[in-house]
């Protein structure tokens, strides 16, 4: 049903349970007949922070320019490898929780990764990122969906709004093509079980 799925932890997330095989999220998603890119062995990345400071990832026009570098833009390019090791030259959907929205974001900027669906769950959205983020709205073949939960109950979002050196918060993707608010939720809980994302209609979505 739908593209394979590949499902990326935040920041210091290796050790969190929603993205692994295992986890209630993944079965959730099994049993309603997606599959995982590959099924006993989840994409890894470091989890530190990156992009802090205002250093932006290099110019989106300019291939040769070395501030592409960064953690995300590396950690993207991994992404990217991840994928084609397993089903080369397909397409993916890419489900990514917090900053490892903004390193997907880079895999498909970059033109390599192929992916069909995208959804970002509490990604920390940032002005420094929005010509990558222009790039991957138009490289996506399918939808991108973006999911936020309440103000008062998701500060990592807005923290890591902060290292691009802009004032104010923004809980909306300005590029993707439906913002989703989830309401109760913070940070992380909407992955918890697969549940959430039932309730905002993003399985169907995700099938097509």
């Amino acid at each position: 049903m739908g593209a394979p799925l590949v499902l990326l932890h935040g920041t210091h997330g290796r050790r969190d349970r929603w993205f692994r095989p295992e986890s209630a999220f993944a079965e959730h998603a099994r049993a309603l007949g997606f599959g995982l890119l590959h099924p006993s062995e989840p994409f890894l990345w470091s989890g530190r922070v990156g992009g802090l400071f205002g250093l932006t990832p290099g110019d989106p026009g300019d291939p040769r320019d070395d501030r592409g570098r960064l953690e995300w833009a590396n950690e993207g390019r991994h992404l990217t490898y991840y994928c084609a090791a397993f089903r080369p030259g397909e397409e993916v959907s890419l489900v990514a929780h917090s900053h490892s929205g903004n390193l997907a974001v880079l895999a498909i900027a970059y033109g390599r990764l192929k992916v069909r669906h995208l959804v970002t769950v509490s990604t920390p959205i940032r002005a420094d990122m929005a010509p990558w983020y222009e790039i991957a709205h138009g490289a996506i073949s399918g939808r991108w969906f973006h999911v936020y939960g309440d103000f008062w109950k998701d500060w990592w979002q807005k923290f890591g709004e902060l290292g691009d050196l802009h004032l104010g918060w923004q809980r909306e993707m300005t590029y993707a093509h439906l913002n989703l608010y989830a309401r109760g939720h913070g940070h992380s809980s909407v992955l918890r079980d697969g549940t959430a994302f039932a309730e905002l209609g993003l399985w169907d979505a995700l099938a097509t």
